[in-house]
């Protein structure tokens, strides 16, 4: 059985990340919502989530800082920055993450659908990867 995909939804505005929460949750993943860095470390640290989605109202600064944080874990999350429009700021080219993505509803499910499918497909890959190394190591000792 499948789990469902876990989000963590971060930025400064409430209102606006249980809205893209609704959104998002209509992928079937199980949506949550942190709103700065300190909250989302301590999600990060509590919680594996699949993705992470930083809002477009996160200082550059604390997208990175959260960047970091999140990409110095064992299995780190896959991670989608929204921009304010099409274009993104030249300041957030310094942010590390999976993906950029305007701030329209169907631009945001459509690449986090695509995010998850690749993160689904990754885990998948290091579990046969783990299978494969276990059988190998069991054939050598026999």
């Amino acid at each position: 059985m499948a789990h469902s995909p876990s989000i963590l939804c971060v930025g400064k505005d409430l209102d606006l990340l249980e809205t893209r929460a609704r959104l998002l949750e209509r992928l079937g993943a199980e949506v949550k919502c942190a709103t700065g860095v300190s909250d989302t470390l301590e999600s990060v640290a509590r919680e594996d989530f699949d993705l992470i989605v930083l809002c477009h109202s996160l200082k550059p600064s604390g997208a990175a800082a959260i960047c970091d944080a999140v990409r110095a874990g064992n299995t780190p999350p896959l991670i989608l920055q929204i921009t304010k429009s099409c274009g993104f700021e030249e300041e957030r080219a310094q942010i590390v993450c999976d993906a950029i993505v305007d701030a329209y509803p169907a631009s945001l499910t459509d690449c986090a659908r695509a995010l998850l499918l690749k993160r689904s497909a990754l885990a998948k890959s290091t579990r046969q990867d783990s299978a494969l190394r276990d059988l190998n190591t069991f054939a050598a000792h026999q």
